[in-house]
């Protein structure tokens, strides 16, 4: 019973450091995760060089 306290405590640390993303690391992630879902990526790469020249 000890180990799956321990276990317990130790998945709750990591849980716990996983919750302390500040809101900017959370908005990057997210904005990632939107241009990998949406298939968007390679188009926003093109529209930024445009305006690079």
């Amino acid at each position: 019973l000890k180990r799956s306290s321990g276990m317990s405590s130790l998945l709750g640390k990591i849980g716990a450091k996983k919750q302390k993303m500040s809101t900017l690391e959370k908005s990057k992630l997210d904005w990632e995760s939107f241009k990998e879902e949406e298939g968007i990526g390679e188009e926003l790469a093109i529209h930024n060089r445009g305006k690079e020249g």
